[in-house]
């Protein structure tokens, strides 16, 4: 597999630089190999590589701005590719990116991956234009990256995904941890109100009391939430660090509650038209057929309880998948669930939302909902342990592992130094406000080494 990374350097701008680079990269001992070295060079000489480049900017009167590009194609380690053939891709590659273009490059040997030196000139040697690279055009030279390893028979390289939310930052977590996150405040808010609405009408309004206006428009991918009193305090979906908070979830989670609440409705209207007492064989019997096509629909795992005294099923399929219960199943409820959790799976359709659905339509308590939130949680990574703190007492864990995104990174501490009169007129003197005091983040990783 070869990959393909463009280096930025800070003085690219300084024809200096230049020489430094090409210096670097024909140092004899990396570019060894048997009799030969592995440099060569593309419309113009290796050895005055430099001089050309600077002439054809001359030319052209481009000697200001971008100065070159400098890439490189490296190989896995250990993978068995000769040098020449690792050079001779590297030539390939740029003849087809770059043509007109005067390159220098140079394949090194002395680490455990085989990699190559590409140093591009930023101007054109025959139109005069210079390099302007927009993503399009990077993907696509990668693109030709990847058609040379399949001409040579080696493998791809594929791309991890696009993460769709976006990961926390050490600064949030340390302002949420503080208590001083708006953004905290509102995903609880969000969990709240997840927690009592059986609609997406009941949701909008829920949100509306708690204080946040919401943009959620079919033409667009994200949902915006804006808090009343202060709209600069507004939050997309993508930027919550939990997919279950992406609009297509939430989407998800509304049409599943919109079964369940047309369900109720039928319950509610059966019992009324007939009374519980006199439900009859072939009556359950079509109630179940009926609770069996709603589960087809939604293609959700099932589970029956024996939820109330009579003995009548109620239908769970579109709840929580987990396997607890408060309530005894007997032998062929259980059986009936173990064969279509094997036939659909018990994570096929899960939105994130299942604990605060439960709690929605009355299957969970609040001591349970804790519980199963707990079940989930990493215990290091609960926001606040204070089951009593605030409002939201009983929403106050932000389900995820958000911060097992920065847990490897230093710990946190915050120190008040007091400044010298010397430092406090310099800072005066540049128009800077001061009370004599600075704070300053101290990170120390004893603690995480141990």
């Amino acid at each position: 597999m070869a990959t393909l990374n463009f280096i930025k350097r800070k003085d690219v701008k300084n024809i200096e630089s230049l020489g430094n680079v090409i210096a670097y990269c024909a140092q004899e001992y990396k570019t060894q190999y048997k009799n030969s070295r592995l440099i060569s060079g593309i419309n113009c000489l290796p050895e005055t590589a430099m001089k050309e480049f600077i002439a054809t900017k001359k030319k052209f009167n481009k000697t200001d701005g971008m100065q070159y590009y400098y890439a490189v194609q490296s190989f896995e380690d250990n993978l068995n590719i000769s040098p020449f053939l690792a050079h001779q891709m590297a030539r390939e590659w740029a003849e087809k990116c770059y043509p007109n273009h005067e390159i220098y490059i140079a394949t090194h040997l002395d680490t455990d991956n085989i990699h190559s030196h590409i140093v591009i000139n930023s101007v054109n040697m025959k139109t005069g234009r210079k390099i302007h690279q927009s993503t399009k055009e990077l993907n696509q030279i990668r693109k030709i990256n990847d058609e040379l390893c399949i001409k040579y028979g080696l493998p791809v390289c594929i791309p991890k995904p696009k993460q769709k939310v976006k990961p926390m930052k050490a600064k949030e977590y340390y302002v949420a941890d503080a208590g001083k996150s708006w953004k905290m405040q509102m995903i609880l808010s969000i969990e709240y109100a997840m927690k009592r609405a059986k609609t997406k009408q009941q949701f909008i309004d829920e949100m509306d009391k708690l204080g946040y206006e919401m943009r959620w428009i079919p033409t667009r991918k994200n949902i915006t939430y804006i808090e009343k009193t202060n709209p600069n305090h507004k939050c997309r979906d993508n930027n919550m660090h939990q997919e279950k908070f992406l609009k297509e979830k939430m989407e998800e989670e509304f049409e599943i509650r919109e079964r369940l609440s047309s369900l109720e409705r039928e319950e509610q209207e059966y019992d009324f038209n007939y009374g519980e007492s006199h439900i009859g064989n072939d009556s359950r019997e079509r109630l179940l057929e009926s609770f069996d096509k709603l589960e087809q629909q939604s293609e959700s795992t099932i589970r029956f309880n024996n939820t109330k005294s009579s003995g009548r099923r109620y239908n769970q399929s579109l709840f929580s998948t987990d396997n607890s219960s408060t309530e005894k199943e007997d032998n062929g409820t259980r059986e009936l669930n173990s064969e279509r959790a094997e036939e659909s799976g018990n994570d096929t359709n899960r939105t994130g939302w299942e604990n605060e659905r439960e709690y929605a339509f009355g299957y969970r308590t609040d001591e349970q909902f804790t519980e199963s939130v707990e079940e989930e949680m990493d215990p290091d990574i609960l926001w606040n342990d204070d089951r009593s703190s605030n409002t939201l007492s009983d929403s106050f864990y932000f389900a995820g592992n958000l911060f097992k995104l920065i847990n490897n990174q230093t710990k946190y501490h915050r120190k008040r130094i007091k400044l010298s009169r010397k430092e406090i007129e310099k800072r005066l003197a540049h128009g800077q406000k001061t009370d004599g005091y600075e704070e300053y983040e101290d990170y120390n990783n004893n603690e995480l080494s141990m």
